[in-house]
């Protein structure tokens, strides 16, 4: 990282004001490489890091893939329900 947390805390609008253009596209630039790397941190997961498989979260799949929220995850048994529909129903 190129800025520190008092780094930033120390920005405001009265800070920028003050900088030349050079100076302010020196501090974008080391803005945006901050922000691609935290980006490259917080998608990292088992799948595509040296992280152990077992520090994957319990509600990921096995590819790391998260369903998109509202949607059931429909890989998992699938196969179950259609064979369900398939049997007649026998009173007990």
């Amino acid at each position: 990282m190129h800025l520190s947390d008092h780094d930033l805390r120390q920005f405001d609008d009265a800070y920028l004001e003050t900088l030349t253009s050079a100076q302010a596209r020196a501090l974008l630039g080391k803005a945006l490489a901050d922000l691609k790397a935290a980006r490259e941190r917080l998608g990292q997961n088992p799948s595509n890091s040296s992280r152990p498989p077992s520090t994957r979260l319990p509600w990921e799949g096995n590819g790391g893939q998260e369903a998109p929220a509202g949607e059931p995850d429909v890989t998992a048994g699938a196969g179950d329900i259609a064979d369900a529909a398939d049997t007649p129903a026998v009173p007990p």
